[in-house]
């Protein structure tokens, strides 16, 4: 696996942040969205999502999305905050050169997070 920091861990403003189409590697069969939730400010809300192009960028399809509120998430299992927030898909046709990702982050109030991409 290998990780691509999109978004610099940092406090974004509110809106939509966009991070610029990339190649994706011959190969790679899954890529995973996560975000840094751990300063989120506990009334945001952000929405991220992924686009794919088969053809180096002359369309776009939607390829996944996720969101989450900043209030705390905490897992039944172990009783710990949970501190990324992901989603994962996959991807069709890992031999062709021409595939491309982009994506966005939403954002309802300036708050403190970073976006990370890992393919595998």
């Amino acid at each position: 696996m290998a990780d691509v920091r999109v978004l610099a861990n940092k406090k974004w403003q509110s809106g939509t942040h966009e991070f610029e189409s990339r190649s994706v590697p011959v190969g790679i069969t899954t890529i995973r969205v996560s975000i840094d939730r751990a300063d989120l400010d506990v009334d945001a809300y952000i929405q991220w999502k992924l686009e794919l192009s088969q053809d180096a960028g002359v369309t776009w399809l939607s390829w996944g999305s996720a969101g989450a509120s900043g209030k705390p998430c905490i897992d039944p299992a172990t009783s710990q905050n949970i501190t990324v927030s992901w989603f994962q898909v996959d991807l069709p046709n890992p031999s062709n050169e021409n595939r491309r990702i982009r994506g966005s982050i939403t954002l309802n109030m300036a708050t403190k997070l970073g976006l990370m991409v890992t393919v595998n």
